[in-house]
């Protein structure tokens, strides 16, 4: 396949230049093929390095996790991979701040959680990219501003499980650190 594509190309840049063809043409075709795969293996080691680059090991696994939605990666787990439940303190905040938000701003949290670029949600959404992240931007900067202030409320080991918690969401794009 490789083969009959370079000679197709070759062809076809042989007959609609308008420079004189090279002396020897097999000792041309010959040259050409190996850069072809010089190339073809030259692209594959660094696609292959890219890869190693970017991924992590989950659940005995190499992924990439850019590439995978929040859902394939609990799948992938498989039965033996369920991890220790959340600490019922979370559990509670995220059922009142739940109950809060609408089913729209639900929605969006919920794609943003499984990866999905702000384009593609833009294009949903029928807005534009930058008016989707700056919504984005500010549900988050609403949702961690009502969850600060409700664990004032709470005993010092579940305020610091919640700060633990944001910590780790600290990594989310369109989440500021919390102060």
């Amino acid at each position: 396949m490789c083969i009959t594509e370079l000679l197709s190309d070759e062809a076809l840049r042989l007959v609609t230049t308008r420079t004189s063809p090279p002396r020897n043409i097999s000792a041309y075709l010959v040259r050409a093929v190996r850069n072809k795969y010089l190339y073809t293996k030259r692209a594959a080691s660094s696609r292959l390095r890219n890869q190693i680059a970017a991924s992590v090991e989950r659940f005995g696994e190499q992924i990439i996790p850019s590439s995978c939605s929040e859902y394939a990666r609990r799948m992938s787990a498989g039965p033996d991979g369920s991890s220790a439940p959340p600490p019922r303190v979370i559990i509670r905040m995220v059922r009142d701040v739940s109950a809060i938000i609408s089913a729209e701003d639900r929605q969006l949290l919920t794609w943003v959680a499984e990866g999905i670029t702000r384009g593609v949600i833009a294009e949903w959404m029928g807005i534009s990219r930058d008016a989707c992240a700056k919504r984005v931007w500010r549900l988050c900067q609403r949702l961690r501003s009502d969850i600060v202030a409700r664990s004032q409320h709470l005993a010092a080991s579940d305020r610091a499980e919640i700060e633990r918690f944001i910590r780790r969401a600290d990594g989310c794009p369109g989440l500021a650190p919390m102060k």
